[in-house]
Formats: structure tokens, C-alpha cells, sequence
């Protein structure tokens, strides 16, 4: 957004919109998902959108801040997600752009890709048999 030539003002506008359009759409589809603010040493960092569905546990959105990324952070709520995922025998689910850097942390911790929609990779993590262990 640095090269469009608006103000502060219009830019602030702009991401506002967009992001209230964002949580339109999911507020739609899936309206009865949780959203959390992330915390660290109690600066919000970053937020989580998670649809707890019938069969799936679906990751709508997980943004942290660029300054809090490659901390951990991230690591812990998916490990949190898939044990939560394994107790429920759900299939855990999330959309991943095929250029977002955090795709290796997702197949690191054992999504595969199963299908993709322009540039979104559906990532999907099946519950681990008695033999395998998450994470």
C-alpha cells in the first residue's frame, strides 16, 4: 500500500473496510466460530478463528504479527488445535495462501495439501492412529 498515493487517513480507511469485510464473510460462514486475541506479556499480537464443525476443526484465521513470528508462538496453538482435534477424532483444516511462509510449519506439523483453489492450498491434518503421535 506504500505506492498508492492516499493519505494516512485513506489508508487507515481502507484496511478498516477491508477487515471488517473480512469478518463479515466469516461471521456468515461460520457463525458460530470462536475468535481469540492473541497475547504476549499482555500486547494483543495477533488473533485465531477457529470453527469447531461436526467433523472438523477448521483454522479460519491465525495472524500474529510479523515481530512475534518464528517465536513459537504459532507452533503451540496448532499443537493445542491437533491434540484437541485427536481427543475429538477430527480432521483439522485450514486455508493456506501457496506463498504465506507459514505452509512449512504446517506441513512440519503433518497437514498435507488435498486440494487448491487459485492461490489457497487447503492444508488438512487427519487424527493420528494409535501408533503416531501429533506434533
Amino acid at each position: 500500500m506504500a505506492m498508492v498515493p492516499w493519505t494516512d487517513e485513506q489508508r487507515e480507511a481502507f484496511v478498516r473496510s477491508q477487515f471488517n469485510a473480512q469478518q463479515d464473510h466469516y461471521g456468515r460462514k461460520y457463525p458460530t466460530a470462536s475468535h481469540d486475541v492473541i497475547l504476549s506479556n499482555g500486547r494483543q499480537v495477533g488473533h485465531l478463528y477457529v470453527a469447531r464443525l461436526e467433523k472438523e476443526i477448521r483454522i479460519v484465521d491465525l495472524t500474529l504479527l510479523p515481530t512475534e513470528r518464528n517465536y513459537g508462538m504459532g507452533s503451540y496453538l496448532l499443537k493445542q488445535l491437533l491434540e484437541e482435534a485427536q481427543r475429538e477424532n477430527k480432521v483439522t483444516r485450514i486455508y493456506v495462501e501457496e506463498f504465506n511462509p507459514s505452509l512449512s510449519l504446517f506441513k512440519r506439523l503433518g497437514f498435507n495439501a488435498t486440494e487448491q483453489e487459485g492461490f489457497h492450498v487447503l492444508m488438512e491434518h487427519t487424527p493420528a492412529t494409535t501408533t503416531d503421535s501429533v506434533g
